[in-house]
């Protein structure tokens, strides 16, 4: 359990103004389509001359178009060939139920900052999504991973490092206290000395510095939302959000498609 978030994306309907008026739509589109399809595929498998072949061929097409919590149904036909009036049967029963509406176009969970983002325009837990839209976001999370993730990612490198010229620091103090250190040993320890220094001031500038995150994209507290700290998993989803934001602006036609988010949890 937890927020899962869905961006859809499906045919422009001009007389479609709101998104329940798309679910009907949807529906009825996919009512027709599935009423067209069925005996389609019914006919292409009879009449095969080859039903190995076709049978592989029209669970391999049909599979992609089955949503992801009903895939295993439709694997078991798709791995293992049955026989032609018991595959008939089971499309016919199982494709109007199991076939998707709507194409699932990207999808995050527990990234809170993408609902704080969408939040204001959310009517039941749903909006419209604009090539603006996704444009502005995608220019967010590019800010952010230029400065904050940078930063932050720096900062562990940096830290590290620290860690590791530490060790050796302590292990060198160790011969010059007991007195078995050697010119060169003693050289090293004033370097390793020198470079912590100046390791430890880049460490305090990058403290001093301001992110961009709560100002850009804030997280979001809310009911099994997730974390709401700027951390390793924030930042793992700001690329992610940005990754996608990119794939959907390269593969929406506005003049011809709709996007639109829904919150679930």
């Amino acid at each position: 359990m937890g927020l899962d978030i869905y961006f859809y994306k499906t045919n422009k309907y001009d007389d479609c103004k709101s998104i329940s008026e798309y679910y009907e739509r949807g529906k009825e589109d996919h009512e027709k389509y599935i009423d067209d399809l069925i005996p389609k595929l019914v006919k292409e498998l009879s009449e095969s001359k080859n039903y190995s072949e076709t049978y592989h061929k029209v669970f391999f097409n049909v599979l992609p178009m089955v949503a992801p919590c009903d895939q295993w149904l439709f694997e078991d036909y798709q791995e293992k060939e049955h026989p032609l009036q018991e595959t008939i049967q089971f499309l016919e029963t199982n494709l109007m139920d199991k076939l998707k509406i709507f194409w699932e176009s990207a999808y995050f969970r527990k990234a809170n900052f993408v609902y704080a983002y969408f939040k204001d325009k959310l009517e039941e837990e749903c909006c419209f999504v604009t090539m603006d839209d996704l444009k502005d976001l995608a220019d967010r999370c590019k800010k952010i991973i230029d400065t904050d993730i940078y930063e932050y990612r720096l900062k562990e490198d940096l830290e590290d490092k620290n860690n590791q010229i530490e060790q050796s620091t302590n292990r060198l103090v160790e011969l010059v206290e007991g007195g078995k250190e050697t010119s060169e040993e003693q050289k090293h320890l004033n370097e390793l000395k020198a470079k912590k220094e100046q390791i430890e001031e880049e460490l305090k500038n990058i403290e001093g510095k301001t992110g961009y995150c709560d100002k850009l994209l804030p997280t979001q507290c809310g009911f099994f939302f997730g974390s709401t700290d700027y951390d390793d998993w924030y930042f793992s989803k700001i690329e992610d959000c940005y990754n996608q934001m990119c794939f959907l602006m390269d593969n929406f036609d506005e003049e011809t498609e709709i996007i639109f988010v829904e919150m679930s949890w």
